[in-house]
């Protein structure tokens, strides 16, 4: 085949948007469709090559495995290799343990490791430092089979073999457009739901035809045009692979396809920024994802844009410098980098095995926590801090629960058919507090009843449209409202984030310690909300709260559970890597005055509802703030336990134990 420039310049058109979008930059939250450009690519030089092999009758099969051998394995394993020492020394073991799971990449396996492991759009995955190796694994696990698959039907000539990938891209596009609706964090790892996008770029390689230069003007502009409305329309939301995904992956096939230098389009993928970062692109995307983890891992929270921009140049230089010295060599057979073939392969796979071996010890004990220091494992075990009973009543995106009432969510050893004395519903902040209000309640000879789903507010028929499917909030809304009217409940406490649900954002505390995630989206549905401006919607969503609690008060008493401080941080994870960095001056508390700014519609609004003779108020700031202006909520209990055991739930032997007994009081003075 002959080299065309626009097709590096395709390829820093992949490549940056995937590293701003690991970067976390505003507005480049389509940045991962980079990826499927790059498999688009990657299918269209590949067969290209394979089928120049097969018509000069040179095809071989070792040949073909050598040449993805020193094109991948080379760069591949140095990141890898500078990955070890900084995750050993800085990774907590749940991390290490992801760590040493993805280390599964050496045998291109590491797709199905983070299926059934990480969403690639979560929180988590940030954390990730091979993460961003599951499509090579993709790639590699269509290159096993394809290139014996095209030899094999080359013998009906270019037109059957032609026929018989479009079959294969076409099954696979039917997979991945009829699956989008099942599970999507599966789903996007999910090889056999990728091979289309590859597919895709090998039929176009196919493709002998002369464009006309109108043909190839208008069909160039318009895959790239097909890119950028990907990129802009295109989130975190958007279930891919799926019907959405067509339209980057035609796009490139567009350009691939009609395009060269000779076009406008061509003309500007072919400037000489595009084209080096194009020619770097593959050490470049190896290199950003571990800088950003490790850096996120080692500052503690989320870094500043300024920061992770700089971390992005950082990846172009590592990409320059690997490509110049480790790339090139290798792919150029020159110097000492073992141009015997035989050698290369013995050499890695003694590499691969040392690595492996690695990935199995640290994933068999659990992220080998003998690395940590005594203290640093005392903190750790704080991120398990929840209440046992009651981790079933929480109902999750995705999963369906049975009718109510579910098991093992009332009170031990309450009748089973007497109603609850009180029902505690909510979103996961309910839950981390359920086991010691169940406890606190008991005490006093009250019954209770706990259900609650994770990240949806409680009432109004509000629901999250940012992930998993709308209807499972109201859904769990009509159900345990429907329960309690049954059952005829004297009191309903209600304990949710609620900032989050107003707001929509994610909480900083102003000290360097930055929730990771996304934009929270609520609003009520199918139906939306009328007002799209950001302060007209958070009035509506405060009003559809309030109206909604005022009207169940009407059903049953209420206890409103004021916001509990958010930290920025997680408190345990803060703590214990303060131990390993050895930083004696670990935060310790955060601003009350940032808790207020950040709370204040929603504290008003429930001060306005417990001025109602049936709804009652816990005021959570008591058990953790000094309630001052200039005031601190503290983090740490006085022995140096932490009060939560994440960055915003209450631990369960510590935080939830301060809020328990004052739930407890509040049920008791509402069922007067």
């Amino acid at each position: 085949m002959r080299y065309r420039s626009d097709i590096d310049g395709l390829r820093a058109v992949a490549v940056l948007p995937v590293i701003l979008f690991h970067a976390g930059i505003p507005g480049a939250d389509g940045g991962f469709i980079g990826v499927d450009i790059f498999f688009v690519i990657s299918g269209y030089l590949i067969t290209g090559l394979l089928l120049n092999d097969l018509a000069q009758g040179r095809y071989s099969i070792a040949h073909f495995y050598e040449r993805r051998v020193r094109r991948i394995l080379p760069a591949l394993f140095l990141v890898i290799a500078v990955c070890i020492p900084f995750a050993w020394a800085w990774m907590l073991p749940d991390e290490f343990e992801d760590f040493a799971g993805s280390l599964s990449i050496v045998v291109f396996l590491s797709n199905f490791y983070f299926a059934g492991e990480v969403d690639y759009f979560n929180d988590a995955a940030e954390l990730q430092p091979l993460l961003h190796t599951w499509s090579l694994a993709v790639e590699e696990q269509f290159y096993l089979f394809f290139p014996p698959l095209l030899a094999l039907v080359w013998r009906f000539g270019r037109r059957g073999a032609f026929i018989a990938v479009a079959i294969l891209t076409a099954l696979s596009l039917v997979l991945a457009l009829t699956a989008s609706g099942t599970d999507p964090q599966r789903l996007f790892y999910f090889s056999p739901a990728r091979f289309w996008e590859i597919g895709a770029g090998a039929l176009c390689a196919f493709s002998t035809r002369d464009w006309s230069r109108r043909g190839r003007e208008a069909g160039t502009f318009a895959g790239l045009l097909m890119i950028l409305a990907a990129f802009f329309l295109v989130d975190r939301g958007t279930v891919f692979p799926g019907p959405w995904t067509v339209l980057p992956v035609a796009g490139a096939a567009l350009i691939l396809l009609v395009g060269g230098a000779e076009t406008r389009v061509g003309r500007f993928l072919s400037l000489r920024p595009f084209v080096w970062i194009g020619l770097i692109s593959y050490s470049a995307y190896l290199w950003h994802q571990p800088l950003f983890a490790f850096a996120r891992i080692r500052l503690m929270g989320e870094p500043s844009i300024a920061v992770m921009l700089g971390l992005s140049a950082m990846s172009l230089g590592l990409a320059a410098i690997s490509w110049r010295f480790v790339e090139q060599p290798f792919r150029r057979r020159s110097g000492p980098v073992l141009p015997r073939r035989p050698a290369l392969f013995g050499t890695f796979a003694v590499l691969g095995a040392a690595l492996l071996g690695l990935g199995i010890w640290g994933f068999q004990t659990e992220g080998l926590p003998t690395r940590l220091s005594p203290e640093a494992r005392a903190q750790i075990a704080y991120l398990d801090d929840r209440p046992a009973q009651t981790r079933p009543c929480l109902a999750k995106p995705g999963k369906s629960k049975p009718a109510h009432p579910w098991p093992r969510c009332s009170t031990p050893g309450a009748d089973a058919d007497a109603p609850p004395d009180a029902i505690l519903m909510g979103d996961s902040h309910m839950i981390a507090l359920s086991g010691r209000s169940i406890d606190a309640l008991a005490q006093e000879g009250r019954t209770a009843y706990v259900a609650a789903h994770a990240g949806c507010p409680a009432v109004g028929g509000l629901t999250r449209l940012d992930k998993g499917d709308p209807r499972d909030c109201i859904t769990y809304q009509d159900g345990i409202l429907d329960y309690a009217e049954k059952t005829d409940a004297p009191v309903i406490v209600i304990a949710q984030r609620w900032a989050l649900y107003v707001d929509g954002t994610r909480f900083d505390n102003g000290e360097g310690g930055h929730e990771r995630g996304g934009p929270v989206v609520v609003d009520t549905w199918p139906e939306r909300l009328a007002s799209a401006d950001p302060a007209a919607r958070r009035a509506a969503i405060l009003a559809r709260f309030e109206e909604a609690l005022a009207a169940l008060s009407e059903k049953a008493a209420l206890v409103l559970v004021d916001p509990v401080p958010e930290i920025g941080w997680s408190v345990p994870r803060l703590a214990a890597r303060c131990a390993m960095n050895g930083t004696a001056a670990c935060p310790s508390d955060v601003s009350y005055d940032r808790y207020l700014e950040r709370n204040a519609d929603v504290l008003a609004m429930i001060g306005r509802l417990a001025e109602r003779d049936r709804i009652t108020r816990v005021r959570t700031a008591e058990a953790f703030c000094d309630m001052q202006a200039g005031g601190r909520c503290a983090i740490f209990d006085d022995t140096g336990k932490p009060l939560y055991f994440d960055d915003d739930h209450p631990a369960d032997s510590t935080g939830a134990q301060r809020i328990a007994p004052m739930i407890a009081a509040a049920v008791r003075d509402a069922g007067r």
